[in-house]
């Protein structure tokens, strides 16, 4: 159960991490995509305009942190936003180290979650409520179906028109349409050249495909109005291609049909999210758009679109600034994320906790565990490795990283490098006389170890799965040691 908890504290954090950022990056390519949308309108097809609001859908799957030579903030000024994507779980207090969960985001990913299965469940009863209707659907006459060959037409006492199917693509009318009453008689062929449009396009795949994306992400607003934008130019791009060669006297009777739908009060099918269309949905907009309006040549309306969409993705990113650039790239972190709440905890301590999580060794020199450094500090969702550079930085102190151990010192100077052959040992010692540890390297080692009088002092250490005379050479360097060998003996004593 605790782990449990810890994961959905990590999930909550990195939903949240995500959210943010990625709220306002894609409300700022909406921004973008709708004012182009207006001003492109008279000149560009409904079917170009599309692409635009895709924009916003292609940001949501690229990283929050997305880098490129146009973004139009600086990586500095979008580094939280960038940010790894999970906080931690662990949480050192004053006085001993526990695990802690942060509740808030284990309810925040809860949350999340909740609404994913609600909207799932809405739209599959959605679903099986209208399958449930089309069961007492049946094929319209051969002179309605040849109309929309070769998608099948049926026919239903009140649910249509709406086209619908990715497998099994149809078209349902409702029973007043299909057998030509007033006030739509002769109305007919319009009606299915607009839902053969819908099949044509595959629109039932797009509108399947923008329902799974607005539960997974419903908490995004603009991919919301997003969705809602780019179902109402469906329509309308149904209703340029269903009129492509009509003229005008025919335009002004679409309009006509579009205008008496509403006074049928037909059953739409009642689909949350972005389930099938109806031939009567977006009337007012339809019906201004059916105005003539002299388009620029296919060619140019698609790379007017295509350049403002990859525009808008472009600078919708951060960049490194010119400054940034000519300085040294920042360490990047990948450790454990960890949450720390540090009041006047022992250096040794901290670093050992940081040691557990990360699965390394870490060393301090004799000289900065003498000085019983304290630490004060709070971290939340932080990978330890970045806590570590942190704590360095803070006690200005060297931090050297060689093979699997990180090594805290007042100098600058290398740790040793050589080609260990020794026995490997696990050791967690606390405090323990140097001597006593050298006694356990020897035995370790199967030799002698001589320690001078004047070499005095205690080690601390945590080490798995080290070679023996790789510990010896590391704690000669950190307290610092010099050591002889002859034989099978082997002398310490104080360096020069």
């Amino acid at each position: 159960m605790s782990e449990l908890v810890l994961g959905g504290s990590r999930a909550g954090a990195a939903i949240v991490d995500w959210w943010g950022p990625i709220t306002l990056w894609t409300a700022a390519v909406l921004l973008v995509a709708g004012l182009v949308d207006v001003l492109a309108a008279r000149r560009v097809r409904a079917s170009f305009r599309i692409l635009l609001y895709g924009a916003v859908l292609v940001r949501v799957a690229l990283p929050v942190g997305w880098n490129t030579p146009f973004g139009i903030l600086s990586r500095s000024g979008a580094a939280q936003a960038a940010r790894g994507s999970a906080h931690g779980a662990f949480q050192l207090a004053a006085g001993g180290m526990s695990e802690r969960p942060v509740l808030w985001q284990v309810a925040f990913a809860l949350t999340w979650l909740a609404g994913v299965m609600v909207l799932s469940a809405l739209v599959w009863r959605a679903h099986r409520r209208l399958a449930r209707e089309l069961r007492s659907a049946q094929p319209a006459r051969a002179s309605v179906s040849a109309l929309a060959a070769p998608h099948p037409v049926l026919e239903h006492p009140s649910v249509g028109p709406l086209a619908l199917g990715i497998l099994r693509p149809r078209i349902v009318l409702p029973a007043s349409i299909a057998t030509g009453d007033r006030p739509l008689a002769g109305a007919v062929a319009w009606i299915l050249r607009h839902e053969r449009a819908h099949l044509d396009r595959h629109d039932p795949l797009l509108l399947t495909v923008l329902q799974l994306v607005l539960v997974l992400v419903w908490p995004v607003a603009p991919v919301v109005l997003a969705v809602w934008r780019i179902r109402r130019l469906i329509e309308l791009a149904c209703d340029e291609r269903a009129t492509r060669t009509a003229s005008d006297v025919q335009r002004h009777e679409y309009g006509r049909i579009l205008l008496a739908m509403t006074d049928l009060h037909l059953l739409a099918p009642r689909l949350s999210l972005a389930g099938p269309m109806h031939f009567a949905s977006a009337l007012r907009a339809r019906i201004r758009a059916l105005r003539a309006h002299r388009r620029w040549p296919a060619a140019a309306q698609a790379a007017a679109v295509v350049a403002a969409v990859g525009l808008t993705l472009a600078c919708a990113g951060t960049r490194a600034s010119s400054d940034e650039a000519s300085k040294t790239p920042a360490p990047v972190f990948t450790g454990r994320p960890i949450d720390l709440d540090l009041k006047e905890a022992a250096l040794p301590n901290v670093l050992r906790l940081l040691g557990e999580v990360g699965h390394v060794n870490i060393w301090i020199d004799d000289a900065v565990a003498g000085q019983n450094r304290r630490l004060t500090m709070r971290v939340l969702g932080q990978p330890w490795d970045a806590v570590l550079d942190q704590i360095a930085r803070e006690q200005s102190l060297f931090l050297i990283r060689k093979g699997d151990g990180y090594f805290l010192s007042m100098k600058a100077d290398q740790p040793p490098s050589s080609h260990y052959v020794g026995k490997r040992i696990d050791l967690d010692l606390n405090d323990v006389d140097v001597r006593v540890f050298m006694g356990v390297l020897a035995e370790a080692g199967g030799i002698r170890i001589e320690v001078a009088d004047d070499v005095k002092g205690s080690v601390t250490l945590r080490l798995k799965d080290v070679p023996w005379d790789k510990a010896l050479d590391l704690v000669l360097w950190t307290k610092g040691l010099s050591a002889s060998r002859v034989g099978d003996v082997v002398r310490i004593s104080r360096g020069n």
